[in-house]
């Protein structure tokens, strides 16, 4: 015999329509923030080896 809950769709787990659409990939700006970050520390890096050169 099969009761009135046999009938009901299963309870799933329920999340905000804005978080289920956005994080599927990324952003502009948190690629243009990473960039920037690649920027700031390879500028860096040559720096550091134009002082240890001039520094021979």
């Amino acid at each position: 015999m099969l009761g009135p809950r046999s009938f009901t769709q299963p309870h799933t787990k329920r999340c905000s329509p804005i978080l289920a659409t956005s994080r599927h990939a990324f952003t502009l700006v948190e690629l243009a923030i990473v960039l920037v970050i690649i920027g700031l520390i390879t500028g860096g890096v040559l720096v550091g080896q134009d002082l240890m050169r001039a520094g021979e």
